[in-house]
This record gives C-alpha cells, structure tokens and sequence, in this order.
C-alpha cells in the first residue's frame, strides 16, 4: 500500500502440477496511487492444476486505486487441466476512481484445455467492482472443454458510469452442459449498465443451462437471465427460476439464445420472468410452468413453435410475442393451458416470411380444449375490469375457453382481436 504501482498475492503457486487443498483463510489488499491488483490464491500449472477451497475457510481479495484496480479471489491456470472446487468463502472487491477510473472483480477464474468447476451448498462467491467503468464476475469458467455445477451462492455486482456484470461467464469451444441448484445474482448500476446472470457459449458445440435453483440479472439498463450461444444448439431446461429486471420492460430479458437451433423447456416447477429473445434457427419453447411475460419476446426468423402444455401459465401484462419470420412450414403456437390477459397493449403475432400485418403465417393460433379429463384450455382476460386487449396477428382456431369481463351498464368489455 502507498506506492504508485501495488500488488497484493495472498499465496502463489507455480509449477509443472500444482494442488492445493485450503481449510484455513487467505487474504489480499493491494492500495496503490495510480493502480492496484490484488489475488487471493494464485495457482499456475504447466500441465494441471487443481485447487480446493472447503468448509468454513475464506479466501478474499481487494484492491483499491485511482486509475485501475484489479481483484481475483481465486485463479486456477494450467495448459492441460484445471479444477477448482469450492464450499467455503471466495470474495474479491475492486474499487477505482468514479471519474477516471476502471475496475475488474473476478470471485473464481479458471482457464485450460479441460477446465472443470464445481461447488458445493455451502459455497459463496462474490465479485464486486466500482469506478468510471466497472467489470464483474462471479465465476468464470475458459477452456477448449468447459464444465460448470455449482450448488453455492454466486454474486457479481458493478457500479459506474460504464457497468457489466455476470454471476457466471462459462466458455468453451466443445460442448458445454452447465448446471446450477443454487443462487446466481447479477447487479449492475450506472448510466450504461448490463448485467447478465449466466453466460453460456460455445464455439463450436452446444451451450446447455440446466437451472434447478434461482438465475437473476438487475440492471439500470438491460438485464439477462440466461445466456446460451452454442454452434450447433442451444438448450435451457428449468425447474426452477430465472429472473431479469431491466431499466424497463423492454430491457428485461430472462432468455437469449444465439441464431442455432434452440430449445427451451420449462418444467412444472419453473418461472421465467422476462422476455424470451431467440436467434434465427428452428426454436422450440414448452412450458409447463409459469412464464410471466413482460416486454417484447422475439423468436427470430426460422420455424418456431410455442406449446403451452395443460398446466402452463403464460401471464401476458402489456407485453408482446413475435414468433418472427418463418422458413418451411410456419410458426406455431398452440395453448392447451391458461393465458392470462392484462392491459391494453398485448399481442401475439403469428409471423410470415416477411414483416405484415395481417399475418401470412399458414398455421393458426390454436387455443386448444384437449377434451376428456383434461382442463379446458383458457384464455383468461377476468380481473374486475372490462378493459384488457390481446391482438392475435394470425388466424385463430380451437375449441378453448375464453374468459372476458363484461360491464352492461357502461357497454364495455375485454377485446380479443383477431388481425
């Protein structure tokens, strides 16, 4: 501390293989005039390294200067292989200059040919970084082959004029299965701030999210859940909750896939909340669940189909559905669950293979009664108050419930329009 240049490493190790095995508690402050980095627990193989951090110990990293700050809890780099496992407390805070300033947090930081990260229940990792123009990162996760499960509480948290944020940042260049039954949170405030709760690529595999616990992404600008941008698919299965809450409406994204195929399921006991952004491949989305759907969901160009399965809830509140331009046999839509319907400006447009209005999408919005034991299938404007609207772009068809409330002394009603 007090020097221009400072540079804090609680414990170091470099070598041909490296292991560590943490049961106690490491710490690293680095104060500088001009710039600062501090690291927790440093780990550097030639061939592999392997770190693990376990119950009830603590690693922690923070780093404060006017021009750049930078802080790691923990860094696992090998060429070959490199496996960190984490069930205690990982922490790295990085504070810069608001005015001039940049500064980098990362919790977790893991790179090789094979890079594996794994966490238990009782793990806690958190990046927080602040300044002119902050960058955080809970864990992140760089390999040609990338694995990522965590059952811990990861956070990341950045402020300043220019903000980014990711509770988990997984890359790869094969296929990539990432699982979270944990927490994930990503905040990030400032006049251009984004924050993404999961980031999952590929370069030239799959990117799989397999959510069980809670995702969630807070931005003063735009917001996103999960992120999967795989080569050859992407791929979100939740049974549990994925959360954006944007600047707006329009900035809230639980869901964006890249342009391959996508499938997105979401089981019975799961909740997306926010809109669904797809690419232009083939995308496929069942919900079995619940989606509470705000702003504008876009599926992109190529055949798309939304099922709505008996069970499902979608609750429409102002918000827009685009299933986008179609490619072969059109884009389907059918409801064999319950739509809800609140305010004036809800609509779900069918498609075409251009932008028109009417659609000329082939295939109908079906509201589909599956008949025998089966519940009716719904769509539900009832509130109290005679003044919801859903605007169907597309032809409509099915043998399903719809549910409108009614005034006869004021002659007005809920609308359904069929454009």
């Amino acid at each position: 501390s007090g020097g221009y240049y400072a540079e804090a490493v609680g414990v170091l190790l470099d070598s041909y293989t490296t292991r560590t095995r943490n049961t106690g508690d490491i710490s690293a402050t680095a104060n500088g005039v001009y710039t600062a980095g501090a690291y927790g627990l440093v780990s550097l193989g030639d061939y592999y390294s392997t770190v693990g951090s376990y119950y009830e110990s603590s690693i922690s990293a923070e780093a404060s200067a006017t021009y750049q700050a930078v802080a790691a809890g923990l860094v696992s780099n090998a060429d070959g292989f490199s496996s960190v496992y984490n069930d205690g407390s990982i922490s790295a805070v990085a504070t810069a200059d608001d005015g001039v300033g940049g500064a980098q947090a990362y919790g977790v930081y893991t790179g090789a040919f094979y890079s594996n990260f794994l966490s238990g229940s009782e793990s806690d990792i958190s990046a927080e970084a602040s300044g002119y123009a902050a960058e955080a990162v809970g864990v992140a996760v760089n390999g040609y082959y990338s694995n990522f499960y965590n059952e811990g509480g990861i956070s990341a948290s950045a402020t300043g004029y220019y903000a980014a944020a990711a509770g988990a940042l997984v890359r790869g260049v094969g296929s990539i299965d990432a699982f979270n039954s944990g927490d994930i949170t990503a905040e990030a405030s400032g006049d251009n701030a984004a924050a993404y709760g999961a980031i999952v690529i590929s370069y030239a595999g799959y990117a799989l999210m397999d959510n069980d616990g809670d995702i969630t992404a807070t931005s003063d600008g735009y917001a996103y859940g999960v992120v999967v941008d795989g080569y050859t698919g992407n791929y979100v299965f939740n049974n549990g909750t994925i959360t954006a809450e944007g600047g707006n409406d329009a900035q809230s994204i639980a869901i964006y896939a890249g342009d391959a195929y996508t499938e997105i399921l979401n089981f019975s006991d799961g909740t997306i909340n926010g809109a669904i952004v797809t690419g232009d491949g083939y995308g496929f989305f069942r919900n079995d669940g619940e989606w509470n759907a705000i702003g504008y969901s876009y599926l992109g160009g190529g055949d798309d189909d939304v099922w709505n399965r008996v069970g499902g809830v979608i609750n429409l509140a102002d918000a827009s559905i685009d299933l986008g331009t179609f490619s072969a046999d059109g884009n389907s839509f059918v409801n064999n669950g319950v739509i809800t319907v609140s305010g004036e400006d809800n609509v779900i447009d069918m498609g075409g293979p251009m932008a028109a209005i009417p659609s000329l999408n082939p295939l109908a919005f079906y509201n589909n009664n599956l008949g025998g034991n089966n519940p009716h299938a719904l769509i539900d404007f009832q509130d109290g108050d005679p003044d919801d609207v859903l605007t169907i772009i597309g032809d409509f068809a099915g043998q399903g419930d719809i549910n409108v409330d009614v005034s006869i002394v004021n002659e007005l009603s809920d609308l359904l329009y069929i454009d």
